[in-house]
Formats: C-alpha cells, sequence, structure tokens
C-alpha cells in the first residue's frame, strides 16, 4: 500500500516539474524575443501557451491559423512527454545502432564510441587514437558526435588533406590528436561515423552543410496505424557553419509528403522574424519545386521504422538523401512540432488530431 502511494506522490511531482519547466522555458523565450511585441498581446499569447513571436507570425497568416497549432507549451509539456518510458532508445545515437540494428543498411557506419575517457570499437577496449588518425586517412572524412546531443550542438566534421598532409577540424587546420585527446578528457560519450555524402539536389541548392530531411512520424496504439504527420528539409548557410537547424539561423522548407517536392522556404531574422523566400539567400539556387532524390523509397522505410519501434509514438527522424538511397543519421523523441507548423497547422489534420487529443493536446 505505501508502495503505491510513494509512486502516486512520486508521478505528481514529477507532473508538477515538467509543468513548472515547460512554463519557465516558455517564459524565458517570450523574455528572450517579445520586447517589440504590445504587451497586452504577449500576455494573451503567454495565456494560449505561445510566445508572443511565435503567436504574431501564425496571424501573419491568418487570424484562426494559431487555433489549430501545438503551442509551445503543448510541445514542451504534453508532447515532449509522450515518450518518456523509451525515449532514451532514440535520443541516446549509441542506443539507436542497437535500436534499429535490423535496419543498419540505413545507418552511417559507427567505426568508434568514446565513453567515460576510453576508445571502444565493436564493445572491445584499448583502441587509441592514433587508430582513429589512419582511419581518417584512409576514409578521408569521419564525423564525430556527442551521443545525446542536440540542436546541432557538439558535432564535428573531420578532414584529411592528402595534398598537404593536414587534419582539419569544421574546416580548421588542428592537431587531431589533441583534439581527440581533449574529447576524451572531457568524459562525455561520443560516437565516430563514417561521412556521408548528399545527393546532388541537396548540394546544389547549398553544399557547406548535410542538409536533412525531418520527418515526423506517429503511430496510434489503438488502431496500430502509422503514417507521416509532416516532413521538412533544412539547409545550412555560410552563417550556420556546417549545421542546418533553423535555431542555428538555416533555412527551412516544407516537403509535399505525397510528392516529395521542396515547397517555399523561411529565414529567420536578427528580430525572431521569420521571411518567405523560392531561392537560397547564399547560393541563389531554387528551392520551390524541387523534387528529393528517392523520396518514395525514404517515405517507405522510414513508416516500416516507425511501426518496428512503436513503443515510441511519436518519432522526428533525421534524413539525409544520397543518390543511391538515404541514411538515418538520428532519430528525436522530443521533436519540434513547431517546425512543420511554420507551414501549416498540425491539429487541421483530423488523423492528427485524433492522436495528439489523447495526449490533451487540442485545438484552441
Amino acid at each position: 500500500m505505501l508502495r503505491r502511494y510513494a509512486y502516486a506522490v512520486k508521478n505528481i511531482i514529477e507532473l508538477i516539474s515538467w509543468r513548472f519547466m515547460a512554463t519557465v522555458m516558455v517564459l524565458y523565450l517570450e523574455f528572450k524575443q517579445g520586447k517589440r511585441n504590445n504587451f497586452f498581446f504577449r500576455l494573451r499569447a503567454l495565456m494560449l501557451g505561445f510566445t508572443s513571436d511565435m503567436l504574431k507570425y501564425f496571424n501573419s497568416i491568418s487570424k484562426d491559423y494559431y487555433r489549430f497549432c501545438a503551442s509551445e507549451f503543448d510541445t514542451r509539456f504534453r508532447i515532449n512527454r509522450i515518450d518518456l518510458d523509451y525515449g532514451i532508445l532514440l535520443n541516446d545515437k549509441r542506443l539507436t545502432y542497437n535500436y534499429f540494428c535490423d535496419y543498419s543498411e540505413y545507418l552511417p557506419k559507427l567505426y568508434f564510441h568514446l565513453n567515460n575517457g576510453v576508445f571502444l570499437q565493436n564493445g572491445t577496449v584499448g583502441q587509441s587514437v592514433d587508430e582513429v588518425a589512419e582511419l581518417l586517412k584512409n576514409e578521408k572524412k569521419l564525423v564525430i558526435k556527442e551521443t545525446r546531443g542536440y540542436g546541432g550542438h557538439n558535432i564535428y566534421l573531420l578532414e584529411y588533406n592528402v595534398d598537404k598532409d593536414i587534419y582539419l577540424h569544421n574546416n580548421k587546420e588542428v592537431s587531431l590528436i589533441s583534439l581527440l585527446n581533449d574529447l576524451l578528457d572531457s568524459k562525455k560519450e561520443f560516437i565516430i561515423t563514417e561521412f556521408i555524402q548528399q545527393a546532388d539536389y541537396a548540394a546544389k541548392i547549398y553544399s557547406g552543410s548535410a542538409n536533412t530531411i525531418r520527418i515526423m512520424t506517429l503511430y496510434d496504439t489503438e488502431t496500430n496505424e502509422c503514417w507521416i504527420c509532416g516532413a521538412t528539409h533544412r539547409f545550412g548557410r555560410i552563417s550556420t557553419g556546417m549545421v542546418d537547424n533553423l535555431s542555428s539561423g538555416g533555412l527551412v522548407s516544407t516537403v509535399d509528403v505525397l510528392t516529395g517536392k521542396l515547397e517555399q522556404g523561411i529565414l529567420p531574422t536578427e528580430h525572431y522574424e521569420y521571411l518567405k523566400t523560392d531561392i537560397h539567400p547564399d547560393s541563389n539556387a531554387t528551392i520551390n519545386g524541387v523534387t528529393i532524390t528517392n523520396w518514395e523509397l525514404i517515405k517507405d522505410k522510414i513508416l516500416e521504422m516507425a511501426v518496428y519501434a512503436n513503443k515510441n509514438p511519436y518519432i522526428g527522424w533525421d534524413v539525409l538523401s544520397t543518390e543511391d538511397g538515404f541514411k538515418l543519421l538520428e532519430t528525436n523523441a522530443q521533436a519540434d512540432i513547431q517546425l512543420l507548423q511554420y507551414h501549416a497547422p498540425v491539429l487541421l489534420d483530423e488523423r492528427n488530431r485524433r492522436f495528439f487529443a489523447k495526449y490533451n493536446v487540442k485545438p484552441k
């Protein structure tokens, strides 16, 4: 009896903590970004669960647009808890390799695992930085990621320049041995994987970053139905370096799920507003109307993998299209639904509305 009471109290405390942290985060974003907006408009936005800049963007499209959008509070308090039990399998990049072992052909090759200051390869301790240097000389490019990193943080592109016999880290010359030793000394956890060459269509739009497709899948545990609720294509810019995240200043275009065609993109401004564009501002390449290479294969396999991983009914998949297929770069249990809503309210679709209603995310 006492154990049941203790468990109930624990759940209540966790629920209050989630609500508190979600509220704090939305308030933080509002105080950081919304200073130019009218006080009463800001207050109304917060009461609806939005920041004022987000609500202003939605209102610029239609006065009823926001009513069918999941709010920023909904995202942080309700949606982020959907995969609470099994989300670690998606958010930890090392565990993802084990979780999707049946789909290893769609994952980048995993060469090394840096854990608690130790090099591992296939679970074997004792690998050294010299072996990584030798591998890099053979492969020319490798990628290092923190296993629990997010938002494009702590990603390292390593390159070996044969002509100059030098190592590069994010396009800057570096002592590879010193860099790897620093990572080991940090006691954080990293994986070292192969570098994936993106398809030509994406490189022509912008070649300075890996331009990923974010696909959102939902799985209805009652009907066993699985579907793609939306997809966006992210592109880096000169100002964002090798990352493509909107939060870092990248460009985001929505994807027509039926055809795989890109639509109009949006760009963040320094005033936390968003501009619409049909071209990439740095390359001047056209975005609107471009078709993703191998989209049908990507769509079919991601849906298959989403059914396979149905213990997590809400998944954000970061995919890189290649000339001969695609690679799944990472999965997200707490993917930001707002990426989709810059282009269309997620609750307009009946299936989406039915799914999110189970988690008390409903039209306003």
